[in-house]
């Protein structure tokens, strides 16, 4: 409880790290091999950015017309931003192999910045892939076209998006917080203006039945503020399960660096100094 009402501090919709939770974001919860994680890293971004690519190329060839307006859905936004942060999770999971043991590569503000991208992405895309298959199969799946609901580039889109995710937080160690629920809330207003835009200059007024601003104006403001509201108890779901994850570590195995442990960085007029001793890190990094 202390923990959980330390992530209610206004400081905790930001992005600042101590040099322990940096660390964080090169390895997997459960082993501190950074070679490892930049295996998994690989594997993920491989089959985000192969479906992402098929998607495109098979649409292409087949669908043409569906792939001309596929920008109005808020499945292909959602897929986007996972391709987009699956790789550049992939490119710092390289930075952070090929720099192991440089401890003063974390204090570099391009970095600080790159990885609190990556930090923002990571909760955009986890909540919006669970948004987007409650919404798809609650509201969306019983209305489909025959032979919809089978369809691989379907069932990738609005079931294994989710999947990922899940597998996501219980394998990668990136830690969360709470108050960050608002970044998939501002991306969540994004698409819903992103529609009225649609609407207002004749592109379409109903991206989807659910979604219809000029028949049903009442219906799309209701889904819409759920749909922004659900964003917050989705994300604080996916934080309990982040804490059941660090849980499980806590309980069942150790991480803790024998080596680094008792060091911590300190940054003082002259430049960082590294001092051996057994005082907490002192915090840095935000973005």
């Amino acid at each position: 409880m202390t923990r959980l009402r330390e992530e209610f501090r206004c400081k905790k919709f930001g992005f600042y790290c101590d040099y322990e939770d940096a660390k964080l974001f090169y390895r997997t919860e459960y082993s501190e091999n950074r070679l490892v994680y930049l295996i998994y890293r690989a594997a993920m971004f491989l089959y985000q950015i192969g479906w992402f690519l098929a998607y495109y190329i098979y649409g292409g060839i087949n669908n043409p017309s569906g792939i001309q307006f596929s920008y109005l859905y808020l499945t292909l936004w959602g897929n986007a931003i996972n391709a987009i942060y699956f790789m550049l999770s992939l490119i710092l999971a390289i930075i952070g192999y090929v720099n192991r043991g440089n401890f003063m590569i974390d204090y570099s503000k391009g970095l600080i910045v790159f990885r609190s991208i990556v930090w923002t992405l990571h909760s955009v895309g986890q909540t919006g892939a669970i948004i987007i298959t409650i919404v798809y199969w609650v509201a969306l799946a019983p209305a489909a076209a025959p032979g919809t609901l089978d369809d691989p580039f379907n069932i990738h889109q609005h079931a294994i998006n989710s999947v990922v995710y899940l597998i996501e937080i219980f394998v990668v160690a990136f830690p969360m917080h709470v108050l960050h629920f608002v970044y998939p809330m501002i991306f969540g207003v994004v698409y819903i203006v992103a529609t009225l835009i649609y609407h207002a200059t004749g592109i379409t007024s109903a991206v989807y039945p659910i979604l219809n601003w000029q028949d049903s104006p009442g219906v799309a403001v209701g889904y819409s503020v759920g749909c922004i509201v659900g964003c917050s108890v989705i994300h604080f779901v996916m934080y309990l399960l982040h804490a059941v994850r660090r849980w499980l570590n806590k309980k069942c195995c150790s991480t803790r660096d024998p080596l680094t442990s008792n060091r911590h960085l300190a940054y003082t007029n002259s430049g960082f100094a590294m001092e051996n001793n057994n005082e907490k890190s002192l915090p840095y990094g935000a973005a």
